[in-house]
């Protein structure tokens, strides 16, 4: 289950855009499937969620990370590697 967007701000379109162009330089293979904004709320559930979602949510965002993924079979590990500020344009290790 996850919460999507109706629509993706153009910067963010802009940001994807440049950061799958960088990664594929470094030969990086990336997923082909186009960017889709979301978070995901729950995984492998066994049944429908008992709780109910506000249909809007306004997130203003002043950072994003670079994340590394290892999916385990008891489930994903997710380990930050670098945080940038979009406020000051200045990464935090």
């Amino acid at each position: 289950m996850a919460l999507g967007a109706e629509v993706t701000p153009s910067a963010l379109l802009a940001l994807t855009a440049a950061l799958n162009q960088r990664v594929g330089e470094c030969g990086i293979i990336l997923d082909p499937r186009p960017f889709a904004l979301h978070m995901t709320l729950l995984r492998n559930a066994s049944g429908p969620p008992l709780l109910e979602v506000a249909p809007l949510i306004t997130w203003q965002v002043q950072s994003f990370s670079l994340v590394n993924s290892t999916t385990r079979s008891s489930g994903p590990i997710y380990r930050v590697i670098r945080t940038w500020s979009l406020d000051q344009g200045q990464h935090k290790d």
